[in-house]
């Protein structure tokens, strides 16, 4: 979803209680500020995390063109959001990122793979957990499925994105993954 406004909101609890649900509802937020009298708090507020890649500011309403490329982007990258007790399968060099709502206690994540080495990243702030900005990583393979628990003491976005730990030398290239 993108949110555009031009200034700041007359009910800023309720605007984050909003992007909050739509969030917690698997809801990919975006928000474009237009002008100089906006809020970048309720920005950042409205806009799922990380703000670099979900918060834009242009001086005008004609600026957004200049931006809807990055939008349009980030946006085709969003994570597939993934449920409970159901096994996603992907390719490993195909695997998107992927997300999961976690309940307060916690998720355990399970994952195995048919052949190969796989890094599984997680991360409850950033979409795109990877090597270079992760919480906690486990590997997973054919002969040691990886077993990852994530505590959480309310609802979250559990974000994953699983990469071949085998890229740079024998490759993991046609295994699959499962979740």
């Amino acid at each position: 979803m993108i949110v555009v406004t031009d200034g700041e909101s007359d009910d800023t609890i309720s605007t984050r209680h909003a992007a909050e649900l739509a969030r917690a509802n698997g809801i990919v937020m975006f928000s474009v500020g237009v002008g100089s009298r906006v809020n970048q708090n309720e920005l950042s507020t409205i806009a799922t995390s990380p703000d670099c890649t979900h918060v834009f500011t242009v001086t005008n309403y004609e600026e957004i063109k200049a931006i809807k490329e990055e939008i349009q982007k980030s946006s085709c990258q969003a994570p597939v959001y993934i449920k409970y007790n159901v096994t996603y399968t992907c390719e490993i060099q195909k695997c998107p990122p992927m997300a999961l709502i976690t309940t307060p206690g916690g998720a355990t994540l399970e994952t195995n793979m048919t052949c190969g080495l796989g890094n599984v990243y997680t991360a409850f702030t950033n979409p795109y957990p990877g090597e270079s900005f992760y919480e906690v990583v486990k590997q997973t393979s054919n002969e040691n499925p990886g077993v990852l628990f994530r505590n959480s003491s309310s609802t979250q976005t559990l974000y994953i994105n699983v990469v071949d730990a085998l890229k740079s030398t024998t490759s993991s290239e046609g295994c699959i993954v499962h979740i």
